[in-house]
C-alpha cells in the first residue's frame, strides 16, 4: 500500500514531525525524588494563582461594600447597583477558585492508579474533576474515593458561592433625622424698597389680606419641609403685634362720646353707628400730646393707633413693631407656630435712633431716612431693626385706611340701610356687629390677622433674614450588610486551598513512599490519556467484548495499574 507521506514532497517531509508518546526509560521516580517544595510547588503555580485571584476578588467583595455599610442607598455611575458589582465578582471567584480544585481532582486519578484499580474509577474521577454533575455522581459510587471526595462537595457547594454573596446586601429602612429644613425669621427690615419711593405693593397686599382673611384663618409664613413631619428649633424674629381694648366712656349725648385723657368722639349726625379716627385727627385738649393713647400709653414701635365708637361704647386698637419667640412645628403638612412671648420696646424716650419710639419724637419732628431703629429683645441677643423709611410709609398708609364712618340712613335709603365711607369701617363694622355690638373680641382677632399678614409679608422680604434650620424624620433606605454570610465564601476560598495542598502533599508521597513507576504531574491534561493509555494487552481484552455494556462491566471489574509498559512507555496495565 502506498505510504501516507508519499504525496509529500522532500522539502514538506523534512518540515514534517512525527508525534508519539514520550519515552521514560529513566525512572521518573528518580527524576522526581529529592525536590524540595519549592520546586514541587512550582508544578501547581498556575492553581496556585488562580486561587490567589480568586480570594482577591472575594475581598474585591469586602472592600467595595465597607464604605457602603450602614450609608445611605449610593448613586453610582451608570445606575449600577451594589448586587451587581458583587455578583461579578462572586462569578470570577468561583471560576478561579474552582480551577484548583478541578486541577487536583484531575490529579487524585492518576495518584489513583498508583496500586491495582478498576479502569471504571479513570472515568468516574475524571468526570469529578469536570463539573458539579461528575462530583454529585462521584459521591454515590462505590468505592469512596477518599480525598478526591472533598474536591467533589467542594465543587457541589461552589455553587451556593453566588447567592450566599447576594445574601450579604440588604436594604432595609429607617427613620432618620434631616436638617434640609427651614423657616423665615426676619432680623432686618430695611429702608431700601422693591418701588423707590412709595412704600412696596406686598405690604398694602398684607395688609387687605389680613382685614379680609376668614375669620379664623391661619396666616403664617410657608416652611421648607420635604416630608411634611419637621421640628424647628424654638426662634425670634421681627414682626408686628397688635391690640385691641373695650373703653368705658365718661360721657355720651347723641353726638358726642367723651373718653378718658381728654380725648372725644363727636358723631356728624346721631345716625352714625361707628367713627374711626386716627389720634392726630381725635378732638382733645392742647395738653395732649400728639400719638398719645388712652389705653396704651407706653406705645414704642408705634405703627397705627386708632379709637373708635359704636352704639356709644368706645375702643382703642394699635399695631406695634415687636418681637415673637415662636414655637413651630410641622405635622402631616400642617404648619404651626405657637406664640411663646412677645416683647415690644415700649419706650417712648426722644432718642429714637436707639429705641423705636414715635416719628415726633425725633428732632425736628422727621425720620432720616437711613436711619434704623433698634429693637433689642430680652429673650434674644440678635439685634432687631426696623429702616426709619420702610416705618414711615406703613404708619402713613395704615393711617390713611383707618379711619371714615358708616351711617344708619335706614331701609328706605338702599338695600342694606346703611352708607360706608371706606371699605375699612365697613369691615370692622361688620366683625363688631357679631353677636352683642361691639364684638371687641372679634375685632382683636381681626387685628391679629392684619398683624399676622404684616409678618409674614416682613419675613418674607427682609433685607436680613435667618434661616431656622430644623428637623424631620424621614424613611431612608439604606445599605446594610449582612457580614456572617460572608463566612461560606471565605471557608470555601480556604477549603479549596486545603485540598489542594493536600493532592500536592499526596502526589509528592505517591512518588517518594511507594515508588510509583514514574508518576507525573498531569492533573487534567488529555494528552496523556491518548498517548498512554492501556497497554496493547489490556486494549486487546477490552476491544473483544461485543457489547457496550459489557465493556462497562469489564472496565469494572479488570484492575490495572500506572506502569511503564513495553517500550519504557506509562500505561494502565494489569
Amino acid at each position: 500500500m502506498p505510504s501516507e507521506d508519499a504525496g509529500l514532497s522532500s522539502d514538506e517531509e523534512a518540515k514534517s514531525v512525527s508525534i508519539s508518546p514520550p519515552n521514560y526509560n529513566t525512572d521518573i521516580t528518580t527524576q522526581r525524588y529529592g525536590r524540595t517544595w519549592m520546586v514541587e510547588l512550582s508544578d501547581w503555580k498556575m492553581e496556585l494563582g488562580c486561587w490567589a485571584a480568586g480570594l482577591a476578588c472575594l475581598g474585591g467583595i469586602v472592600g467595595m461594600l465597607f464604605p457602603y455599610h450602614d450609608k445611605p442607598l449610593p448613586q453610582l455611575p451608570w445606575n449600577v447597583k451594589l448586587n451587581t458589582i458583587a455578583s461579578v465578582l462572586a462569578t470570577f471567584a468561583n471560576a478561579l477558585l474552582l480551577a484548583p480544585v478541578s486541577s487536583a481532582l484531575g490529579q487524585l486519578k492518576w495518584n489513583w492508579y498508583c496500586v491495582s484499580r478498576p479502569v471504571a474509577h479513570f472515568d468516574k474521577l475524571d468526570q469529578a474533576s469536570r463539573g458539579a454533575w461528575g462530583s454529585f455522581k462521584m459521591l454515590f459510587s462505590r468505592p469512596a474515593f477518599s480525598l478526591a471526595v472533598v474536591g467533589a462537595i467542594w465543587t457541589i457547594l461552589s455553587l451556593a458561592l453566588g447567592p450566599f454573596v447576594q445574601q450579604v446586601i440588604t436594604y432595609p429602612q429607617r427613620t432618620v433625622q434631616m436638617t434640609d429644613t427651614s423657616v423665615p425669621a426676619a432680623v432686618k427690615f430695611g429702608n431700601t424698597t422693591q418701588t423707590g419711593s412709595l412704600m412696596d405693593s406686598y405690604l398694602k397686599r398684607a395688609v387687605y389680606s389680613g382685614l379680609y382673611a376668614n375669620f379664623d384663618a391661619q396666616i403664617q409664613v410657608a416652611p421648607f419641609c420635604s416630608t411634611g413631619h419637621c421640628t424647628f428649633q424654638d426662634f425670634s424674629t421681627l414682626a408686628v403685634c397688635s391690640y385691641c381694648t373695650a373703653i368705658r366712656p365718661t360721657k355720651h349725648d347723641d353726638f358726642t362720646t367723651m373718653l378718658q385723657n381728654n380725648f372725644s368722639l363727636t358723631l356728624a349726625n346721631p345716625q352714625d353707628v361707628v367713627l374711626l379716627n386716627m389720634s392726630n385727627t381725635l378732638s382733645k385738649t392742647s395738653n395732649v400730646p400728639d400719638y398719645a393713647s388712652i389705653a396704651y400709653p407706653q406705645n414704642g414701635g408705634l405703627l397705627l393707633d386708632f379709637l373708635g365708637t359704636m352704639n356709644g361704647s368706645g375702643f382703642e386698637c394699635i399695631l406695634q413693631w415687636c418681637v415673637q419667640e415662636l414655637a413651630a412645628t410641622e405635622t402631616d403638612g400642617n404648619y404651626r407656630e405657637t406664640l411663646l412671648s412677645s416683647w415690644s420696646n415700649n419706650s417712648v424716650a426722644a432718642a429714637g435712633v436707639q429705641n423705636l419710639g414715635n416719628p415726633a419724637d425725633e428732632p425736628g419732628g422727621s425720620i432720616p431716612e437711613t436711619t434704623y431703629y433698634l429693637m433689642n429683645s430680652s429673650s434674644s441677643a440678635t439685634t432687631f431693626q426696623v429702616g426709619s423709611t420702610q416705618q414711615s410709609y406703613l404708619s402713613a398708609f395704615l393711617g390713611s385706611i383707618f379711619q371714615g364712618a358708616i351711617h344708619d340712613i335706614g331701609p328706605s335709603h338702599g338695600p342694606y340701610g346703611y352708607l360706608v365711607s371706606a371699605d375699612v369701617p365697613q369691615a370692622l363694622y361688620q366683625i363688631l356687629s357679631i353677636g352683642i355690638a361691639p364684638n371687641i373680641t372679634a375685632l382683636g382677632q381681626l387685628m391679629n390677622n392684619v398683624a399676622a399678614s404684616l409678618s409674614v409679608a416682613i419675613r418674607n422680604n427682609a433685607e436680613e433674614q435667618h434661616a431656622i434650620t430644623g428637623t424631620t424624620l424621614s424613611d431612608e433606605t439604606y445599605v446594610h450588610v449582612e457580614w456572617k454570610w460572608l463566612a461560606f465564601p471565605f471557608g470555601l476560598a480556604f477549603l479549596a486551598l486545603l485540598f489542594l495542598g493536600l493532592v500536592i502533599h499526596d502526589t509528592r508521597n505517591k512518588v517518594r513512599g511507594r515508588g510509583a513507576s514514574g508518576l507525573a504531574v498531569f492533573k487534567n491534561d488529555s494528552l496523556p490519556v491518548l498517548s498512554y493509555g492501556l497497554d496493547d494487552s489490556a486494549r486487546q481484552r477490552v476491544a473483544a467484548v461485543p457489547e457496550k455494556e459489557s465493556k462497562k462491566f469489564y472496565a469494572k471489574t479488570t484492575m490495572e495499574l500506572l506502569a511503564h509498559g513495553r517500550g519504557g512507555n506509562l500505561s494502565l496495565t494489569d
